[in-house]
């Protein structure tokens, strides 16, 4: 028999649904995205209490030479960071008086037909719409040229690792099909470390903080910020560049093991 598609509205303390084929679907008004706010925010807080308590754990490993252990914790680790991106994403595009509805949909649609790679960088895209760059003076290109390139950098290529994880491929990961193994990925399992994965999480959450501020008020705290934000995080590039995994664990050990009984 034919499925129906009827679409009924009913009245809900959570704002406007619908039900098709009796499953609830909701149509997004400013109740429901302040709401999916406030539960964005709390998830986004408990994401980053596991990355901390997640840290902690490696630090512990490092420093008692288990490296079994801490490479299965670092792998771990990937994926909070990759929960912590997910949900700042739906933090931010559902922030109160930032995005209308259709922006919303527009930046949903494109995640989900695409990537949240993409789903990032549309929202760089409406939101840098909204300042108040001269069209001629090129400030708006260059912002979004570094802000995509951040994206690819810090987004797009963790992701490509958690998806391998996620899908049981911990030490050798195939290719898209799964009908060869990816050398490329599986070298880039293989190097990842507490150290690079908390370079992501460093970058991306200045990043974030710069992105808020472009939804929240493109055409005051944006202006005024952005070129501060960004001297700061190229400072921060150039010098985690000196560091490594190996300095990490020299730092760690020169720290006392606090036992608890």
């Amino acid at each position: 028999s034919a499925i129906s598609m009827d679409v009924v509205p009913f009245a809900s303390a959570a704002g406007n649904r619908a039900q098709i084929t009796g499953v609830n679907v909701v149509i997004m008004d400013r109740s429901i995205q302040q709401e999916v706010f406030i539960a964005m925010c709390s998830n986004v807080k408990n994401i980053e209490k596991a990355w901390k308590q997640q840290n902690q754990v490696i630090n512990r490993n490092l420093r008692k030479n288990d490296h079994n252990s801490a490479v299965l914790n670092t792998k771990m680790l990937a994926l909070i960071f990759c929960a912590w991106s997910e949900a700042m994403f739906q933090k931010l595009i559902h922030t109160p008086h930032g995005f209308d509805i259709s922006e919303i949909t527009q930046i949903k649609n494109i995640k989900n037909k695409k990537s949240i790679t993409n789903g990032w960088k549309k929202i760089i895209e409406l939101g840098l719409n909204k300042t108040d760059f001269s069209k001629n003076s090129g400030g708006k290109a260059n912002i979004k040229q570094y802000l995509y390139k951040t994206i690819d950098d810090y987004v797009h290529e963790p992701s490509l690792l958690r998806n391998r994880i996620i899908h049981g491929q911990w030490l050798v990961a195939l290719n898209s099909g799964n009908d060869a193994v990816n050398d490329k990925i599986t070298d880039e399992i293989s190097n990842l470390d507490v150290v690079v994965i908390t370079v992501w999480y460093n970058v991306w959450k200045t990043v974030a903080g710069i992105i808020e501020s472009l939804i929240e008020s493109p055409k005051r705290s944006f202006n005024r910020d952005y070129w501060s934000e960004y001297a700061k995080l190229d400072d921060y590039l150039r010098k985690v560049k000196q560091f490594s995994l190996d300095k990490k664990i020299s730092l760690l050990k020169k720290k006392p093991i606090i036992t608890i009984d």
